[in-house]
C-alpha cells in the first residue's frame, strides 16, 4: 500500500497549503472506489482518511498524499478510500496538476514533487 500513499515533507506540505484551497468534510464519504479511475487526488491536512483493500486497512496521517499518480495516468486505484467526518483535505484534479507542471515561472518544489510522483 505504500506505493499508493506518499508522505510529504514539511516544505512540500506548506507549498500545497499555500497554493491550493482546502475542503472540510462534515460527513464520512467514500471518495474513491477500488478499481475505479480516480477523478481526484488528495492531501490530508487534518483528520483521517482510511485506505482499504480486502482485509488490509491503513489510516493515513496528516501530510499524506494519495491517488495522484493514478489520477494523472488514468489508472484504476487499487483501494477504497474513505474520508472521515471533520477531515480537512486538499483536493487535486488533473487541471491542478497540469497547471503546476506547465506554469511559468515554475514553483520548483511542487513541480519537482509532482514530476517525481507521476514518473
Amino acid at each position: 500500500m505504500n506505493k499508493a500513499v506518499i508522505k510529504l515533507s514539511d516544505e512540500e506540505l506548506k507549498q500545497i497549503e499555500d497554493h491550493f484551497e482546502s475542503v472540510s468534510y462534515e460527513l464520512d464519504i467514500q471518495a474513491i472506489y477500488q478499481g475505479h479511475i480516480p477523478c481526484i487526488g488528495l492531501v490530508l491536512l487534518d483528520g483521517k482518511i482510511d485506505v482499504k483493500k480486502k482485509n488490509k486497512e491503513l489510516a493515513l496521517d496528516p501530510g499524506s498524499l494519495v491517488a495522484v499518480k493514478e489520477l494523472y495516468h488514468s489508472q484504476p486505484f487499487s483501494y477504497d478510500l474513505h474520508i472521515r467526518k471533520s477531515s480537512v483535505v486538499v483536493v487535486l484534479d488533473r487541471t491542478s496538476l497540469d497547471e503546476i507542471l506547465t506554469s511559468k515561472p515554475k514553483n520548483k518544489i511542487l513541480y519537482n514533487m509532482f514530476k517525481k510522483i507521476i514518473s
